[in-house]
Parts: structure tokens; sequence; C-alpha cells
């Protein structure tokens, strides 16, 4: 074998040898495991996929304008709870309030803001009441400290269609039914308002009736939809009912308003009304004033009114706020 062969024979063997030698960076990189059946228990166990939540759309309850909220919590339970009673002769209102949620939604509105009591608000027909006291005062709604509940009548609804339509001259339908569910969303607020200050012992400076018209304005204005045009809406029907007084002092010669009643008289509510809500934006409510709807007099002094009365009502429930 010549010197040459020999030198490519011994190539070739170092060549070999070191082919043998270097293992794949896979095969390197893998440590051995220490017991092989774990090992291939974990090869098999695979991780489990999650099912896609589906969220149906047509079932999520209206949300309510001031909180970021998908749902209600309540209406019914613990807190203001609404029951409607059946109605033999005033089945239209029922259905209207039901499908309107004009009490419903005052009840979740309240309960949203607040710590508040049970007290029930039942819908109902007064002048089939048990109580013969209730039926001669059918056009009412109330809140009654010994059974610590709430009333408000399906006569009082329908007596309130019946002067927009007779007295404010409202021939459409749509703004008729608006105009009734603002009024009953004020006057479900504000027997809930009496409901709060005695259940939670609420103390009041002055008239109770103004301080409950004043809590419904602000939590209207402040937290439903809409809320500025329904205090508007019930401050139009305070001045129809004045102008009905009027009516009847010209025609009879003197006047048939109790002024021993502990409301005020209905032009002094309807003027707290719209001061409420002029002095809550002033420039935002101007037309007010400019379409005579609020005197100069009174309006200076709105917005310190405003901001007095919000003042004090946040003061006194601000242990009840949740």
């Amino acid at each position: 074998m010549t010197s040459v062969s020999r030198l490519l024979a011994t190539l070739s063997l170092v060549a070999l040898a070191a082919s043998a030698s270097v293992k794949p960076a896979a095969a390197q990189s893998a440590p051995a495991p220490k017991n092989p059946r774990l090992a291939k228990l974990k090869l098999r166990v695979q991780p489990k996929k999650l099912a896609p939540i589906v969220i149906n759309k047509r079932s999520r309850s209206p949300r309510i304008d001031f909180l970021k909220r998908s749902t209600v919590r309540r209406s019914t339970g613990r807190g203001f709870h609404v029951i409607f009673h059946p109605a033999s002769r005033f089945g239209a209102v029922q259905a209207f309030l039901q499908r309107t949620r004009a009490v419903h939604n005052m009840a979740d509105i309240m309960n949203d803001w607040l710590r508040t009591p049970n007290v029930p608000v039942h819908v109902r027909e007064c002048s089939k009441h048990p109580n013969p006291t209730v039926r001669k005062m059918a056009i009412n709604a109330f809140y009654n400290r010994k059974s610590h509940s709430i009333t408000f009548c399906y006569e009082l609804a329908a007596h309130t269609l019946a002067v927009f339509k007779k007295e404010g001259n409202i021939t459409n339908n749509v703004k008729l039914r608006a105009k009734v569910a603002s009024v009953t969303s004020f006057v479900v607020l504000h027997e809930m308002t009496h409901a709060l200050i005695h259940e939670l012992g609420l103390p009041t400076v002055g008239r109770e009736e103004d301080a409950a018209d004043q809590l419904a304005t602000l939590a209207l204005m402040r937290f439903s939809t809409n809320g500025k045009q329904k205090v508007l809406d019930t401050a139009y029907r305070y001045e129809l009912k004045a102008a009905q007084a009027r009516h009847r002092h010209r025609k009879t010669g003197h006047s048939s308003y109790p002024f021993h009643d502990e409301h005020s008289m209905p032009a002094q509510r309807e003027f707290n009304l719209k001061c409420l809500v002029f002095g809550s934006n002033v420039r935002g409510n101007m037309s007010l004033v400019r379409h005579g709807e609020l005197p100069m007099k009174r309006a200076r002094r709105c917005a310190n009114e405003y901001r007095q009365i919000n003042r004090g009502w946040n003061s006194l429930l601000a242990r009840h706020i949740r």
C-alpha cells in the first residue's frame, strides 16, 4: 500500500469517528426523564379547551343610565318592590303602567342609588280598597306609616290622562302617554321620599311635602332618562291644576283650595320645580325665562337654591348611598 492510500484510509476513519460522536441538537437539549411512565402520561394529557361564553343580547335587562351596569339590580325583593294588583275597571291603565315601567324604573333607581328599606309599592284600584278612607280619596298616591307601604292608585293615572287631554288640549296620543308616565314617575318618587324620611329617620326642616318634591326632582334629573322633561311635565300638571282653581274662583266667587293643606299650592309647586330645573343648568335652561315660564325675579335665586337643596340632600343621604 502506498503512502497516499494509507493517508486516505486514515482520514476516512477519522471522519467516521467524528460523525458517530456528534448527536442532533434536539436530542442533546432534551433531558432524559427520570420516570419514563410519567413522561408518557404527560404526553397523553392535553389541556382542555374552554367553551366560548355566549351572551344572548335579548335576555339582557335594560341598563340604568346613571350606572355603567349591564343589568338592573332588582324591582322585586328587598328594598322598594312593586306589586301590581288586578284592576276591574282600569285594565288599560294597568297595562300601560306595566308596559312603560314607570313605577318599576323608579324603584330600580332608588334601590341602585341607596340602601333602601324594605317597602312594597302597591299599584291598585283604590275605589275598591277595603279601607273606606282610601275609597273616598281614590285619586291619590300615599305612603302609609303603619303598614310601611306605598300605594299608587290606578285612578290617579286615569285622572292625569283626562286632565292633560281636556285642560291641556293634548290630542297626540304619544305625547299624552309620555306626560302621564312623567307625572307617574314623579309621584312615585315623591312617595318614596316620604318612606325614606320615616323609615330611615331622616330629619326635615320645613314642610315634608316640599322636601319630597325636592328629592323627586333631583332624582329624576340626575338618574332618569329625559329626567328634566319629566319634571317639566309635572310642573305643567300643577300649572293646569292652578288654572282649574282660578277658574272655580271666577265662577263661584271664592277659592275652593284648602289653604290648611300640608301641600303647597299648585302654582307654588309648579314654580318650585321649574326653579330647580333652571338652577341646575342656568345657561342650558334659559328658554324657561325667555318664554315667560319662570319670572326673572325668581330665576335670579334658582342657582343658589338648587346648590343649597342638592348639598342638603347629599348630606342627609351620605350614610345610605351605595
